[in-house]
């Protein structure tokens, strides 16, 4: 008899959680996708409902109703115009009570804890501060043509950029000397690798239950990052902070700011809206490193992928970083943010492979959204329902970038990004919040590009999709197969 109450117990709650709101948006005479697998939705079907005629369509993030938003002016309203209605995001969101790190990210926080962590954060991404730092990152971006150098034929080039990009993090936001370039094995490597890996099951399990089932996971103890993966950056910071109290050691990187901030909120409290804790040092270093690991290694190794395609493009670019090089005997920040192709090139890699699928809100209050559909002009959004912006579709609408699929930098030359809209090109989102480090990303690849392509030509090896072949998983996407090129050495 028990098992059989049991069983009808588990039936209702899977009707209840997971079927039953399937129907929301059919109910409401909204737009909707037909086909949402019961328990996961659709939102993870991105390539196949990104690209729709329709202003907006009602999608399922596993059960949660979410509205997936494709015109610009509706886009508009949401991330900038009325954003006070939707200042969190929900997709990665997790209750700080229930998963202290990964719920004290600037990603995943909301409310107060957001704004504040948004200030404190802020000062680190100054162009003061980048021109400062661009130093350690052109020095890494030279340990990689070194590295380049002393191998021959051809290589899977997304893990060799993810060690460039592991070593310019560890730096920043660590203060720890890294070569994993030269060091393969070494264990801070190992850790962001595990760390920012989102494909296998047991993530997808525990990310299921964090959202949906907040009270059994807190009393089954789970986190987004195992404890293992924690307690070791939260040793390599703490180990950091005692050396430097010590020494007396200032480095400009993201403990060095979060220790003054520290200071200054031990001295003016009244100044913050939330109090600051060393828990927030750790969980936005560690968000630093997953994004900052995972996009731009993404960008770098699509955009070399590109060049090595397209030759004449490729080309242009060195000529132009050649001329640059012959006229500066030291290359700045300000050096390579004024090289005009290399800008429409990096735009262009962010166009057609942009570092996140899409973006997300959660609201804050109901909304009622007004839109040009005169079969359903009003949609009522209430706390239940999420909003869904598809980068990587507006990206690839024909209707905003004509023959989307042809890598072509002349979209962003001077005469031609000014009719660009504004609310269809955002890969680091849009508004304010979006991605606070995407000038630190773009310096990244810039610098590398900089002097890889001063160095060396870029190829394709044949077991390279042409066509890519894509592959997704929850955050990332990356080629099937891998990306392997050749590197020759420039006479």
């Amino acid at each position: 008899m028990f098992f059989l109450l049991l069983t009808v117990f588990v039936v209702i709650a899977i009707w209840y959680f997971f079927i039953k709101p399937l129907s929301y948006w059919k109910l409401r005479h909204v737009h909707h996708s037909k086909t949402p697998w019961y328990i996961f939705g659709d939102s993870w079907r991105t390539f196949q409902l990104l690209n729709g005629k329709s202003a907006y369509l009602g999608i399922y993030d596993f059960s949660v109703p979410t509205l997936c938003i494709t015109d610009p002016e509706i886009i508009k309203k949401i991330m900038v115009k009325d954003f006070d209605s939707f200042v969190d995001h929900s997709i990665a969101s997790i209750d700080p009570e229930i998963d202290p790190v990964w719920g004290s990210t600037l990603l995943t926080s909301t409310g107060k804890h957001w704004k504040t962590l948004r200030t404190v954060l802020s000062p680190f991404f100054t162009s003061s501060k980048l021109k400062e730092m661009f130093n350690l990152v052109l020095e890494q971006s030279q340990n990689f043509v070194k590295v380049i150098s002393e191998r021959e034929g051809e290589m899977d080039i997304r893990e060799i950029i993810s060690r460039f990009t592991n070593d310019v993090i560890a730096s920043t936001a660590f203060g720890a000397n890294v070569n994993s370039l030269k060091e393969p094995n070494n264990e801070f490597y190992k850790k962001g690798l595990h760390f920012t890996n989102f494909q296998t099951m047991s993530i997808l399990v525990r990310l299921l239950l964090l959202r949906f089932f907040p009270a059994l996971s807190k009393k089954m103890g789970l986190s987004v990052i195992d404890n293992e993966t924690s307690v070791f950056f939260d040793t390599v910071i703490k180990d950091t902070i005692k050396e430097r109290q010590e020494r007396g050691f200032k480095r400009l990187d993201m403990i060095n700011t979060f220790l003054e901030v520290l200071q200054e909120q031990q001295n003016n409290p009244e100044k913050f809206l939330k109090p600051v804790t060393e828990l927030d040092l750790l969980a936005n270093a560690l968000i630093f490193y997953f994004g900052g690991f995972e996009s731009v290694a993404s960008t770098l190794s699509f955009g070399m992928y590109e060049l090595a395609l397209n030759k004449d493009i490729q080309e242009n670019l060195r000529r132009e970083i050649q001329e640059v090089t012959a006229k500066h005997s030291t290359i700045t920040l300000d050096v390579v943010q004024s090289m005009t192709y290399m800008d429409m090139v990096v735009s262009e890699i962010l166009r057609k492979w942009p570092p996140f699928l899409s973006t997300d809100r959660r609201l804050t209050k109901p909304y009622t959204l007004e839109t040009n559909d005169k079969s359903n002009p009003l949609i009522h959004l209430g706390y239940e329902n999420r909003i869904f912006v598809p980068i990587y579709g507006l990206h690839h609408d024909p209707d905003y970038f004509p023959n989307p699929e042809k890598f072509d930098p002349e979209r962003f030359s001077e005469s031609n990004k000014a009719s660009i809209n504004a609310y269809t090109y955002m890969p680091f989102g849009i508004g304010p919040r979006s991605c606070i480090g995407l000038r630190f990303a773009l310096m990244e690849v810039k610098a590398l590009l900089f002097n890889v392509l001063l160095n060396f030509e870029i190829e394709l090896a044949p077991r390279t999709h042409v066509p890519a072949k894509i592959q997704t998983s929850l955050f990332q996407y990356s080629m099937e197969g891998g990306i392997w090129l050749k590197f020759n050495r420039l006479k």
